[in-house]
């Protein structure tokens, strides 16, 4: 139960394509609100977001803690729904980022998400106990120390080039020589819809993100990417302009990088790794996953003399210094200069 919430001031808001006061609040008689018991742990912390935290900390802070949520999104723990998550949950989830190398500054942050905010749904009588509470942290000593996402350097992207020019055909091929072209992370660019491009003005906006792009069978467009800072017009290159109009040629689906099959379906992320590994692996270069043509995109950037704080805009980043600490390794220490 929350007690002196008025569901009046809230009837607009919509968390993750929830309306709060129908879906998720429901009033009693007595004009007390009660949360729907029903709802997921995505769902949940998005809420207790919205309506506990995001007046209580900071913005950076506030945009963290989003991040955290969105990456805790693409594990099943998430679907869970909240009454039915137990330690067993919690510890096979900190488990599994352990063994994805996640660094422990990461891990210890993704656990307190979870603490704090399901210590709050205790407090709402949501569960009895809190699962998360008694979870303990790896010893830092047994976690490997993740290593840098590296950009593909000048050589091994003429082997993607090339590669790309031998398979104009597949569009999730196409999709890569996009992503290279314009930054965008893959849950933009596989949200992306041709309502979205104009090719008369060279440009793209960039709105919506795809949500839990690692199960597809419970993947979603969400209608506002990462951040507010997210959303963004990018100018489109020459190159990236040849990839859309191939793709607009024999466009079916309603999105640019779609599902061939069905007007309103999109590329499955699935797919896309797929290909990246295939031609990674038939150009002979490293495999780097997919956020690796976002990195090399700010390195080429760099390399034509593009200004942080342009670049930060186009990456969609909320402040520039996460594009600096992003790429430390570009700028070098002299670049905390440029943003004082």
């Amino acid at each position: 139960m929350i007690d002196n919430f008025n569901s009046k001031n809230y009837t607009q808001i919509q968390v993750n394509g929830l309306n709060l006061d129908k879906d998720i609040l429901q009033s009693t008689e007595k004009g007390e609100l009660i949360m729907d018991k029903n709802i997921n742990l995505y769902q949940y912390i998005s809420l207790w977001l919205e309506l506990f935290k995001k007046n209580e900390v900071k913005n950076a802070t506030y945009e963290r803690l989003i991040q955290s949520n969105e990456s805790l999104s693409r594990y099943s723990i998430s679907q869970e729904k909240v009454y039915e998550v137990t330690p067993f949950d919690v510890q096979y989830y900190i488990n599994q980022i352990k063994d994805e190398n996640y660094s422990f500054s990461t891990i210890k942050k993704q656990l307190e998400l979870l603490k704090a905010s399901l210590r709050k749904a205790v407090k709402l009588k949501l569960i009895s106990e809190n699962p998360a509470e008694d979870i303990e942290l790896p010893n830092s000593k047994t976690i490997k120390k993740p290593k840098d996402i590296c950009a593909y350097d000048k050589k091994e992207q003429e082997k993607l080039q090339k590669y790309i020019n031998e398979h104009l055909d597949d569009s999730s091929v196409l999709c890569i020589a996009f992503m290279i072209e314009t930054g965008l992370r893959s849950g933009e660019a596989l949200s992306l819809k041709w309502e979205n491009v104009d090719l008369e003005k060279h440009k793209c906006y960039i709105c919506s993100t795809l949500v839990n792009p690692h199960i597809p069978s419970k993947s979603y467009i969400q209608d506002t990417p990462k951040t507010d800072s997210s959303i963004r017009t990018l100018p489109l290159t020459i190159r990236a302009e040849y990839v859309l109009k191939i793709l607009k040629k024999n466009a079916s689906s309603e999105f640019v990088f779609g599902n061939k099959n069905n007007w309103h379906e999109w590329l499955e992320y699935p797919v896309l790794i797929r290909s990246i590994k295939k031609m990674c692996k038939e150009s002979k270069i490293p495999y780097r996953g997919a956020h690796v043509f976002r990195h090399t995109f700010a390195t080429n950037c760099y390399y034509k003399g593009i200004d942080v704080k342009i670049l930060s805009k186009l990456l969609g980043h909320s402040d520039v210094k996460i594009t600096y600490n992003t790429y430390i390794n570009l700028y070098g220490d002299g670049f905390d200069d440029m943003y004082a």
